[in-house]
This record gives structure tokens, C-alpha cells and sequence, in this order.
């Protein structure tokens, strides 16, 4: 991986936890999923995150959905106790993961367009 990559799945990383740690401490949950406000703002503001990710690099897209909810295990880990839910979290977190994956393989789509649209104007 190169710096510019790095900053990238950090910066999108940072992203992904402050949504998880804020919708938690605005909404009062434990867990952030446990509120509205994740689904309606939170996961949006992810995905918009690797979005953006995308778009600045669109070579390794699927890095920057991962990148997204890579640090939110970790609150679920410190927050929770291991019980049979544990294993239900951390495959949401692949769903959103997957998402977040979308999400960036748009904002690189849209990086490949108009870059296209830019090399046939100056042909």
C-alpha cells in the first residue's frame, strides 16, 4: 500500500468510528445500531465516506467499504459481552462492510466516467 493509500483507509476508518462512537453518545445507546439515527444518518455518512474514498482512489475500491467499518468491532468488543449475539454483530458489521463496498465501487465509477468523458473531449 502506498501513503496516499494509508491516509485514505485511515482517514475513511476514522470516519466509520466517529459515526459509530457519536450516534451512540447522542442517542444514549450502548451500541449504535440500536438507534434509529445509525440507519437514517450514520450508515449514509459511511457510505458517502467510502464513496469519497472511491472517487480519490478508485484502484483498490473495495479497501475503502472494509476501511469504513474496520474500527467499529472494536467498540462492539469493549462495549459487549460475548454471548450468542457476538457472532450476529460481527457479520452485520460484513453486511455493512459489503455496503460500504458499494458505495465506494460507485464513487469509483464515477471517477472512471469522468475521467473517460474528460480524455474524449480532448481527442
Amino acid at each position: 500500500m502506498t501513503r496516499r493509500e494509508i491516509l485514505i483507509f485511515a482517514i475513511t476508518a476514522v470516519v466509520g468510528l466517529a459515526v459509530w462512537v457519536g450516534i451512540a453518545i447522542v442517542s444514549g445507546k450502548e451500541e449504535a445500531w440500536d438507534s434509529s439515527l445509525f440507519f437514517t444518518i450514520g450508515l449514509p455518512v459511511m457510505l458517502c465516506a467510502s464513496g469519497v474514498a472511491g472517487y480519490i482512489e478508485p484502484r483498490r475500491f473495495w479497501l475503502w467499504g472494509i476501511a469504513v467499518v474496520s474500527l467499529q468491532p472494536i467498540i462492539l468488543l469493549y462495549n459487549s459481552e460475548f454471548g450468542p449475539l457476538f457472532m450476529v454483530g460481527f457479520f452485520t458489521f460484513g453486511v455493512f462492510a459489503g455496503l460500504g463496498v458499494l458505495g465506494a465501487l460507485v464513487g469509483a465509477a464515477l471517477r472512471r466516467q469522468r475521467k473517460k468523458a474528460k480524455d474524449d473531449r480532448v481527442e
